[in-house]
């Protein structure tokens, strides 16, 4: 596991607007790690996510026999990583990395809303 990754990602994510200032959210046209921003994280953090597994995703996406007919380069990106999601269980490398991040923001939230 790399206990560094999100860590890295959210120094890069410092440079993002704040929350308000970012484009709306469309919940339905997010795919694929994309979908993370539901859960807040930020667009560095899902690009970072993205580097970091990327040869997993490409050899998954060989596995699945490449990009389907009409299929674009995106929409295939998507699949295989929503696909590649799914087959990752509990105590996974991303498990480790995206539940991580989550409790953090949690613990960061109940400090913030207790008042210190």
């Amino acid at each position: 596991p790399s206990p560094g990754l999100l860590q890295r990602a959210a120094a890069a994510a410092a440079a993002r607007p704040p929350p308000g200032d970012e484009e709306d959210l469309d919940p339905a046209s997010l795919r694929g790690f994309d979908r993370l921003r539901l859960r807040d994280f930020g667009r560095a953090e899902v690009l970072a996510l993205r580097s970091y597994f990327r040869r997993q995703l490409r050899e998954h996406g060989e596995q699945l026999g490449g990009r389907g007919d009409g299929e674009s380069a995106r929409e295939f990106q998507h699949r295989v990583e929503e696909h590649w999601v799914a087959a990752q269980g509990r105590g996974s490398e991303w498990d480790f990395n995206t539940r991580r991040r989550e409790a953090r923001a949690l613990a960061a939230a109940e400090e913030t809303a207790g008042g210190g």
